[in-house]
């Protein structure tokens, strides 16, 4: 006995779904894949970590607890890039960091000086949301498409706004030489 399944035959039905449910499998966990970080490992055997933040050494400036999830580091603001070692008696790792959202929040007002506050602001909020989504990468590669994606909304909002974006950026580009 065979089942129906709107006007299909069972074995007919499977093999017309076949192939777009196993897409559909692959998508799912391609797209599970992408979304996890690989946060690094910094070794240690005691519970002390020293933190050289540019060029101050916080002695002792985290502790390692087994019981906390993720611990999190507040860099010290810079307006340039800047380094952050964690140094533990066993290991240590190097970030690096540098202020791209206020940079090019900043960069955003110089192309278009006459954008009202609102549009500022949702610039803005784009810029802030970038900078807090890329505290959680680990690489400078990943940061890097954090803030493109940010960035090239941004770009869109400014051409939604009116105001061309490239021809803006191409004067603003010409002026910083």
């Amino acid at each position: 006995m065979k089942t129906k399944v709107s006007g299909l035959s069972w074995p007919s039905f499977w093999n017309v779904r076949r192939p777009a449910l196993c897409l559909w499998v692959v998508l799912l966990i391609h797209e599970t894949t992408l979304a996890q970080v690989d946060l690094p490992v910094l070794k240690a055997n005691s519970k002390s970590v020293d933190i050289q933040d540019g060029d101050k050494l916080l002695k002792g400036g985290c502790a390692i607890d087994p019981a906390v999830e993720l611990d999190v580091y507040d860099a010290r603001r810079s307006s340039t890039g800047k380094k952050v070692t964690f140094i533990t008696d066993v290991d240590s790792d190097l970030i690096t960091r540098s202020p791209g959202a206020e940079r090019t929040d900043d960069a955003y007002v110089a192309m278009v000086p006459e954008m009202t506050d609102e549009q500022k602001a949702v610039l803005w909020e784009r810029m802030a949301q970038a900078r807090e989504d890329a505290l959680a990468a680990w690489s400078d590669g990943q940061i890097v498409q954090i803030f493109k994606k940010y960035k090239v909304r941004n770009e869109f909002s400014i051409d939604y706004f009116g105001y061309g974006y490239q021809e803006r950026y191409q004067a603003w580009a010409k002026s910083q030489r």
